[in-house]
């Protein structure tokens, strides 16, 4: 089951039921999932039966196969996570792996991909699907508040809005479940398996920085070229030009965050435009054949 539909099913689980927690029994009056980027999955608003007093659930879902905890970061984000220095934490983080990020093609004759930039997640060190990943460095800080519960986060993302109504501290969570949504067949399978999400993160702090190529895939059959987003920003990207009618690629190291997807690709489209090659559904990938400079890494 994909993220997406295992959120939903545990939240139709949820819907109009009654639990117990902490040896108190509940009844779920608001059941919402809070808008914009939050770290809040789960909005429950329940009533306890005893004496009709209301408390807040706030809850991030985790399927037990994740690693990620931070997903495509962007520039109006990550000086939430790092603070102001954030730029030149990445470039730290960069420079001992930049020999891999060098080897990489940037052009691949093979799948008919052209490189545009690789983008910046975070991962939990000790997750489950925390595996082997060429381009990737442990983070030396310790960020564990900032990309589990928000900690310090923008005030948009901290009160977010729930079925339309601002509610303070509605994006950052109390509480974490992490669980196979096979396994979740009753709301009370939800709310005996909550963990305090500040006393998970002393014992899960350590996390990893990935870096996920993105690439434009030229498509064949519908004669166009693909890629995931035009707003995804780049802490390595590629940067292209004409040399003596040829095309270069050179990876950009010390400028992290400062392009995004489209900039790369109306970049590439201008340097095509300028070599006569056409960017359109005319393009076929061997009009780059033998017009790519020696010092761009190519797999052919």
């Amino acid at each position: 089951m994909a993220d997406a539909g295992a959120e939903k099913y545990v939240r139709e689980i949820i819907d109009n039921g009654e639990f117990t927690f902490e040896n108190e029994h509940y009844q779920v009056i608001q059941n919402s999932k809070p808008s914009s980027e939050k770290k809040t999955d789960f909005y429950v608003l329940a009533r306890k039966i005893k004496d009709n007093t209301e408390r807040e659930f706030k809850i991030s879902y985790k399927k037990p196969d994740f690693s990620f905890v931070e997903n495509k970061v962007k520039p109006h984000r990550i000086p939430y996570i790092y603070g102001e220095n954030w730029s030149e934490i990445l470039k730290v983080q960069i420079k001992p792996i930049q020999h891999r990020f060098n080897v990489e093609p940037v052009i691949d004759f093979i799948k008919e991909t052209i490189k545009i930039g690789w983008r910046y997640e975070i991962e939990q060190l000790d997750a489950p699907k925390t595996g082997g990943r060429n381009l990737s460095t442990i983070i030396q800080q310790n960020i564990s508040s900032q990309v589990l519960w928000g900690d310090g986060c923008a005030d948009k993302m901290r009160d977010a809005l729930v079925d339309g109504k601002k509610i303070t501290n509605s994006g950052i969570p109390d509480f974490i479940l992490i669980k196979d949504p096979e396994s979740i067949k009753t709301i009370q399978d939800v709310f005996d398996d909550l963990h305090d999400i500040r006393k998970y993160a002393k014992k899960h702090w350590k996390m990893r920085a990935g870096f996920i190529a993105q690439n434009n895939r030229w498509e064949r059959q519908t004669k166009t070229w693909k890629t995931e987003g035009f707003s995804r920003s780049f802490p390595v990207w590629v940067k292209w030009d004409v040399v003596k009618q040829k095309l270069r690629g050179r990876r950009v190291y010390d400028k992290p965050l400062e392009k995004c997807a489209g900039d790369i690709i109306e970049n590439l489209y201008n340097c095509l435009e300028e070599m006569g090659i056409p960017h359109d559904s005319r393009f076929r990938f061997e009009m780059l054949r033998g017009r790519v400079c020696d010092d761009t890494v190519i797999r052919q």
